[in-house]
């Protein structure tokens, strides 16, 4: 998979999107670094790198909306199911 460099920038002080990894039709998913503990997961320590797919939903119809809540949710749920190291 090739990245795409962009201008950094940070999500709530938690993460600073480094590269762009891909994008789909509702989303973008980036490489990211953590900034701080995650409150989330105490997995997650500073300096970590992980991947954070964001999804873009405000020029969407409340139709499109849902269907894209509901692939990240399928996505979430698959991913709880498959055990990899990458995961």
């Amino acid at each position: 998979m090739s990245e795409t460099s962009i201008e950094p920038f940070t999500i709530d002080d938690k993460y600073r999107m480094d590269t762009l990894l891909g994008h789909g039709r509702y989303s973008r998913v980036y490489k990211a670094t953590a900034i701080a503990p995650s409150e989330q997961c105490r997995e997650i320590k500073p300096g970590d790198v992980v991947a954070i797919k964001i999804l873009d939903t405000p020029q969407l119809t409340e139709e499109q909306r849902i269907e894209c809540v509901k692939g990240f949710d399928w996505e979430v749920a698959t991913s709880t199911i498959v055990q990899h190291p990458n995961l």
